[in-house]
């Protein structure tokens, strides 16, 4: 097997052509050429074949192609197993017409054409912007240094319209008449690529301008003259004019001459673009309104609707842009139909068919056929803002007129309203308020046109809407108290915040659970004993004693070191992360919704000082549960130092088990002074700080004040004296 690869030398590109006995996979593409120059690529020929193979000839069909010397003769005619050799092939373009050409190569094996391609053109580096003429003001500003300056802010923008890199470094650029110390002079390997632009400003710093930049000595050549010049850019080495553009009082317009289409096309002043109201835009290609359109689908609204004509025009370089509606031209075909009120919104003002149609900057968009219907509705749909309505809530209601299926017009009034089962909803001021659980017809009426929508009204609390408070909704309440999967429904959400509080906490489980009992509220008396109230170790856990009519027990841990927490006779829904967890215990099915028992066995509990537990009755009243292993199980200020203080104190105290407390200060008449602390606190010691200020920021006077710890079962307070 024979590869050929064919590799860009001069230009930069890499070119890749393989081909084999069984033929080639491509053409030596030259790309496109300026006339009078010459392009270089370069052939590998490598032999894959297990023999030697001999080259006996190796030829060029066409004349503007050719091999710089015989590559293969004499003993470089003969190629071992997997030898490589380059061989340069030069492309001389004669025109602007496309050459084609060939490459044959005769050898023991067989006879190989590699197919040769390229395309001459007058022009490859071309003038394509000029500036002769910046504008009097800032707005002449072509380089963006801030300053305006008639000659510093000319340019000459070049653009490359071939295929590949073009090396211009060591060209010249200057206008008619310039000397050589007034022609600039591009750097030795400047490189424009392919649709790449360089601009020479005549000076100053030029700023935000895109491609390459260059700056000449204050003014390029001597300077273009508004009235009429000639630019030139020059190739000094080969005494060849490369691309010239000559300009008359069309120069003196305050606004640069631009090529369109680009690089190839006539002069045209910059303002005079379609869709271009900039001076110039050096470095940057030119975008142009090719067309615009009215985006609207709509062909038909209802009497009295209003429709949105946006209007997008699309530009030259594929993207789009909405045309503000001030700039644009309306024209219909019959007036007072339809009437614009504002932005691009039509409102029909009577039954009819109008043609309507915009113009932008000498554009016209294409024509909309818009029918504006009468007010005829066939049917009325009406629908309610939720499915599940809620005993005691207000909803709203949507009545729709429909003229067709694809247009509606909302009905404010002028129909009526009646519903199948006053006991279970009313209409109050147009809004369907649920009264009692159950469904009801809503039946809405105008003429002869009819619309119906059943509604189901549910309590509070009843998270399936079955009709029934149940363990199963009980259950489903911790669980969104806790957040345990899965999601839930909106209406789920609203249900189990029984209290309509907008929290959802144990509080709407208890609501949830004295509705099981039917509303019965057992007595608020305490507990006969509360010393038998608390937590108890014991091995694997602890043991809750709870008092009577107990419903639910919820805890707190600070440890993450309880993986798996089980209870006797109850069942435990808990989360936990990396800093603890929170839970609740539920009684078991076999007694109720209460527990029987006064104790309950907790197990995998491992760190009883890290839990807050607390016991909620049936009559909603709550019981922290003390550890009984530990006296007191309160709170107490231990001191506080320096006292007198001035100008603050460090106060000391003591936690005996988690809990919530209250820190704050009052003064010898009981007035409150400020608070110090508010939250949760674990067990152990802590301290806080009073720097002498009242709630509004004031410095307090000398005197008598008191410092008081409020914890969940008893109150600590010390005295402190201020000296200022």
């Amino acid at each position: 097997m024979i590869r050929w690869f064919s590799f860009g030398a001069c230009i930069g590109l890499i070119c890749v052509v393989i081909f084999s006995t069984e033929g080639f996979s491509d053409t030596l593409d030259f790309g496109r050429v300026r006339i009078g120059s010459q392009q270089l690529d370069t052939l590998l020929f490598k032999n894959e074949n297990l023999v030697n193979m001999m080259i006996s000839k190796t030829t060029v069909s066409d004349t503007v192609f050719s091999l710089p010397s015989q590559p293969f003769s004499g003993a470089l005619s003969q190629l071992a197993p997997g030898e490589e050799r380059w061989v340069p092939v030069i492309f001389f373009p004669q025109g602007v017409n496309q050459d084609s050409g060939q490459v044959v190569l005769e050898t023991n094996i067989g006879t190989f054409y590699l197919p040769l391609m390229g395309e001459g053109v007058e022009e490859v580096v071309v003038i394509n912007e000029i500036l002769a003429d910046p504008a009097s003001n800032l707005s002449g500003d072509a380089n963006g240094d801030g300053i305006r300056n008639s000659n510093e802010d000319e340019f000459v923008e070049l653009l490359n319209t071939g295929k590949y890199p073009i090396n211009i470094g060591g060209w010249q650029i200057f206008d008619a008449g310039a000397s050589q110390s007034n022609r600039l002079t591009f750097p030795p390997e400047t490189w424009i690529g392919p649709s790449e632009r360089a601009v020479v400003f005549g000076g100053g710093e030029p700023k935000g301008i895109l491609g390459k930049v260059f700056v000449d000595d204050g003014r390029i050549g001597g300077g273009f003259r508004n009235s009429g010049d000639e630019i030139i850019l020059f190739d000094p080495t080969l005494d060849d004019t490369l691309a010239f553009v000559t300009y008359g009082a069309e120069g003196n317009k305050n606004t640069s001459l631009v090529r369109w289409p680009e690089g190839i096309g006539d002069w045209y002043l910059h303002t005079e673009f379609p869709g271009q109201n900039d001076l110039f835009s050096p470095g940057t290609a030119r975008t142009v309104v090719t067309k615009i359109k009215v985006m609207s689908q709509d062909t038909s609204i209802a009497f009295g609707d209003s429709l949105h004509l946006p209007v997008m025009k699309f530009l030259s370089n594929g993207s789009s842009e909405p045309i503000k509606n001030e700039d644009l031209n309306w024209h219909t075909s019959i007036e007072n139909v339809m009437i614009q009120e504002n932005s691009g919104v039509w409102v029909s003002k009577q039954q009819g068919v109008i043609q309507i149609y915009s113009d932008f900057q000498g554009f016209l968009s294409d024509t909309l056929l818009i029918r504006v219907l009468p007010p005829k509705m066939v049917r009325l749909d009406v629908s309610i803002e939720d499915s599940l309505l809620l005993i005691g809530k207000t909803y709203g209601l949507r009545v729709e007129g429909v003229i067709s299926e694809s247009e509606k017009t909302v009905l404010q009034d002028g129909y009526q309203i009646a519903l199948s089962d006053s006991g279970i909803a009313r209409v109050v001021n147009g809004e369907i308020q649920a009264l009692s659980f159950g469904s009801c017809e809503v039946t809405v009426w105008q003429g002869d046109l009819l619309g119906r929508v059943n509604v189901q009204v549910v309590a509070y609390g009843d998270l399936n809407a079955d009709g029934e408070h149940t363990i199963w909704d009980a259950v489903r309440v911790v669980h969104l108290i806790l957040g345990i999967e899965p999601q839930a429904t909106d209406f789920e959400k609203q249900s189990a915040d029984f209290n309509q509080d907008g929290v959802l906490d144990i509080r709407d489980l208890i609501g949830v659970i004295q509705r099981m009992f039917q509303g019965e509220i057992v007595s608020n008396k305490l507990a006969e004993n509360r010393s038998n109230i608390g937590v108890r170790k014991r091995i694997g856990g602890v043991s809750l004693d709870i008092p009577s009519q107990t419903i639910a027990i919820t805890f707190k841990t600070m440890s993450n070191q309880n993986k798996s927490i089980k209870a006797s006779s109850g069942h435990i829904f808990w989360v936990q992360d990396d800093m603890g967890g929170k839970g609740i215990i539920l009684p078991g099915e076999e007694m109720g919704v209460v527990w029987q028992s006064q104790t309950v066995e907790v197990f995998g509990a491992s760190a009883l000082e890290a839990f807050e537990w607390m016991a909620w009755k049936l009559d909603g009243s709550s019981y922290l549960l003390l550890s009984q292993d530990e006296s007191g199980g309160g709170v107490k200020i231990l001191g506080s130092h320096p006292n007198p203080l001035n100008p603050s104190t460090t106060i000391d105290y003591r936690i005996s088990v988690p809990q919530a407390i209250t820190i704050n200060v009052y003064n010898i008449t009981g007035q409150w002074i400020c608070e110090l602390y508010d939250g949760y606190m674990p067990n152990g010691l802590h301290k806080t700080t009073w720097n002498g200020y009242d709630a509004e920021g004031r410095v307090v006077a000398s005197g008598l004040y008191f410092v008081q710890l409020k914890g969940a079962l008893n109150v600590s307070t010390l005295k402190m004296v201020v000296l200022r």
